[in-house]
């Protein structure tokens, strides 16, 4: 198992050499106001940038650039991002630590922008560390943050809803009825609406940024596999102090739900995975016990696996992607026991079989998102907790074949 473990490392590590990264076409605008035409790192941010990475040509070295020596870029058909100098709400917004001011508390910073709308009334974006702001601009009037803030009054969070009242003032045409300010959420569909609907009241033209649908953000799979499976016992006072089991190949059926997450490409996913497996040998040991000599000792082990972790992608290509996952195991035992029977023919000790969790670490390859195959590591399960001087080991090395359904 160490070697396997050792190997799946490698394995891992060779992956993330050979992921490609995703150039794609865009430009950027410099301070003299030049447009470059490049090709643009897409990192699909989660949280604004401040830097970004270009080539000039799709063989050329990979440059840098930062917000100080451009004023805005965009990648074709997927983003654009400004350079602004805007007030900002920098308020905490954990629940845990919420104050009982409900006036925000704004600095200046000079800032890349997302650019949801741009248009007569242009709406932008900016997120770090969780917290996301929205910012607003009528027909080029300086960019203003819209307020959204939570608080606390005797112990009870209150929200400062300030961004109604903004809007209200602000986009006032005849189809926009003040009504659907008062239960507007400050939540970026809501605010693309709103929006959209003041630009054609207007009849001004307008771009919307970052529409395009994601596809594919839930999958399911069938994951069917082989296992190579390890048990040792032991117990230092018992008359078997250890019995190491043969390693033992096995079949694996699993069901995999897998969340994309809406940002970095999708290159990141929550993944769920009931497991169904089963574990079964045999062993003669011997024994301290002069009087007998060896006890034939059973293992017959089943259980439904719930591994549940994260999983990142590399892309090769448009049809290709390798990936690696994290999964911490929960274990649901079946009843089933190691039992141990005396040479002479009475019977031993039967320990009931109660697991813990453990850790899966694989690494696999993706093939037009349908078929997958993953090379999985379980590090080492207890699986008769619960006495005082027994311990067990129990690993796995599992090769997966997948097919993804939907």
């Amino acid at each position: 198992m160490k070697k396997a473990l050792i190997l799946l490392a490698a394995l891992i590590i060779h992956c993330n050499s050979f992921a490609q990264i995703l150039f794609e076409e865009g430009h950027f605008l410099t301070n003299s106001n030049e447009k470059i035409a490049c090709l643009i790192k897409n990192s699909d941010w989660k949280n604004n940038p401040s830097t970004i990475e270009y080539k000039l040509a799709s063989g050329g070295p990979v440059q840098h650039a930062d917000i100080q020596a451009i004023k805005e870029f965009e990648i074709n058909g997927f983003s654009k991002f400004i350079r602004a100098t805007v007030q900002i709400d920098e308020s905490g917004q954990n629940l845990n630590n919420l104050g009982e001011d409900r006036s925000p508390k704004f600095v200046t910073r000079e800032v890349f922008l997302k650019t949801i709308i741009e248009g007569q009334a242009s709406l932008f974006s900016f997120e770090s560390n969780n917290t996301k702001r929205y910012f607003y601009s009528i027909n080029g009037s300086e960019i203003t943050q819209l307020v959204y803030k939570k608080y606390k009054i005797d112990n009870r969070i209150s929200e400062n809803t300030q961004f109604r009242n903004q809007l209200n003032n602000q986009l006032v045409c005849g189809s926009i009825n003040s009504q659907e300010f008062k239960n507007l959420g400050y939540k970026q569909k809501e605010l693309e609406s709103i929006f959209v609907k003041y630009n054609e009241c207007t009849d001004s033209s307008y771009t919307t940024y970052g529409v395009a649908k994601r596809p594919d953000l839930f999958h399911l799979s069938i994951r069917p596999g082989i296992s190579a499976r390890s048990l040792t016992i032991e117990n230092p006072q018992a008359a078997v102090e250890k019995v190491d089991f043969e390693n033992n190949l096995g079949f694996r059926i699993g069901v995999e739900a897998e969340f994309i997450l809406p940002f970095n490409k999708n290159k990141w996913g929550v993944i769920i995975e009931p497991t169904f497996q089963s574990y079964k040998s045999e062993k003669t040991a011997s024994t301290k016990n002069s009087t007998v000599n060896t006890y034939n000792v059973t293992a017959d082990y089943k259980s439904l696996e719930l591994p549940i972790g994260l999983r990142h992608y590399m892309f090769l290509n448009a049809n290709s992607k390798l990936f690696i996952n994290l999964s911490y195991i929960i274990d649901f035992p079946s009843k089933t026991t190691i039992g141990f029977e005396r040479s002479d023919g009475a019977q031993g000790p039967n320990l009931s079989i109660k697991t813990g969790g453990s850790f899966g670490l694989g690494t696999g390859f993706q093939y037009n998102n349908k078929l997958h195959m993953e090379l999985r590591y379980h590090t080492n399960r207890e699986i008769i907790g619960g006495y005082h001087f027994w311990n067990s080991n129990y690993q796995s090395l599992n090769l997966i074949f997948g097919y993804t359904l939907f």
